[in-house]
């Protein structure tokens, strides 16, 4: 399965926080995180163990929330928020730089 040797590219507060900037559901964010793990829609099913047609279902409904048309697309564009929200402020701050407080 695509889905058993992944690594986290997140801590839980991160994704917690990530979702909320989405605005999606713990199902959305679920979906989410498969599609990011490479599972497919069988394998998205089995786990959270509804329907593929649901898990379908759930795929069009992100795609039309983000103005999306595929899951590769859905994916870098959740990627691309985790990283804007990753390299906010407060990142910038911790990354080692001098800053001006001296």
């Amino acid at each position: 399965m695509a889905t058993t040797g992944h690594t986290r590219v997140v801590s839980e507060q991160e994704w917690l926080t990530l979702r909320e900037n989405l605005g999606l559901s713990r199902q959305q964010a679920e979906i989410i995180r498969h599609i990011l793990r490479g599972a497919s829609d069988r394998e998205i099913a089995e786990q959270m163990e509804i329907s593929v047609s649901t898990v379908r279902t759930y795929m069009n409904r992100l795609f039309h929330k983000f103005h999306l048309n595929d899951r590769l697309k859905l994916a870098l564009h959740v990627v691309a928020c985790a990283r804007e929200h990753s390299l906010g402020p407060q990142s910038q701050q911790d990354d080692g730089r001098q800053t001006d407080s001296t």
